[in-house]
């Protein structure tokens, strides 16, 4: 697969905006009087983010969002004017978009990263632009918080409430997806078969294990490649008896970037109801 452009969406939030150059305690206790200044109107906002070679390159669709007592009702201010009182502070927020080569972190916990293709440090600068063009600058940095891999004694912990027995797991770290691919087998609670990658859980009964011998004799085939699972660098093989057909094991291929692993599980067929 050839990298294509993704959107990396940033929010910067809890900007506060004023007209005055002094401290935020100051305007806050100062007491409330008719303003000796005319207000001032943010015409535009623009957004860069520094590129390692320490170029800075213009972001995509730069938007104010004021704030709002409502989480759900952030009003975009992008194609109008945020006014700003001399005696007043405005909170607000700016959205913007980063271009860049690569593929999608395929995680929600990598997702709320930077792209790994951006400087590990993200350095942002965002110009605000008056009606009387005039421009002020605020740079921030964003890095990214640590995400925990998931291991064999973390998938026990998250899935204590649905596992009985684990049977078997995989795992590898993606160095393509900052993050780390796994499988495992395990009998639940209610004594089903569960395959499960972190991103598809299945589940399979007694009653699968018979639709699927039936097919399989029907077919004479020993093993089938079977789309259990969402992850596409992990394949699983169905393996059946070459005698009497009888579903018995599932062989796991596990391929990142720097890895690739094969083991074939047998299944406890008398846990499974």
């Amino acid at each position: 697969m050839h990298d294509s452009n993704v959107c990396n969406f940033v929010t910067l939030t809890n900007l506060v905006l004023s007209k005055k150059s002094i401290a935020l305690s100051e305007i806050l206790n100062q007491k409330r009087s008719t303003p000796v200044e005319k207000p001032v109107s943010i015409v535009r906002v623009n957004v860069q983010y520094q590129r390692q070679d320490g170029k800075w390159i213009d972001c995509l669709n730069a938007k104010i969002t004021k704030a709002s007592t409502q989480s759900d009702n952030k009003p975009k201010l992008g194609s109008t004017i945020l006014n700003a009182d001399p005696d007043r502070v405005v909170a607000a927020s700016v959205e913007t978009t980063i271009l860049v080569k690569g593929k999608p972190n395929r995680t929600d916990a990598t997702r709320t990263c930077a792209h790994r293709s951006l400087p590990l440090t993200l350095k942002l600068r965002i110009i605000f632009v008056d009606n009387l063009t005039k421009t002020c600058s605020l740079i921030v940095e964003q890095i990214n918080e640590p995400f925990d891999s998931i291991m064999k004694e973390a998938l026990r912990d998250k899935r204590k409430d649905s596992m009985k027995r684990l049977i078997a797991f995989m795992s590898a770290d993606d160095c393509e997806y900052d993050g780390r691919t796994f499988t495992a087998i395990y009998i639940s609670n209610n004594d089903l078969l569960l395959i499960d990658d972190g991103m598809k859980n299945i589940y399979i009964e007694k009653s699968h294990i018979h639709t699927m011998k039936w097919k399989a004799k029907k077919n004479k085939i020993t093993e089938e490649s079977t789309n259990y699972v969402g992850d596409s660098q992990i394949q699983l093989f169905s393996m059946f008896d070459a005698e009497t057909y009888l579903f018995y094991a599932v062989r796991i291929e596990l391929a990142t970037i720097i890895l690739q692993t094969i083991e074939t599980v047998l299944l406890p067929l008398n846990e499974i109801k």
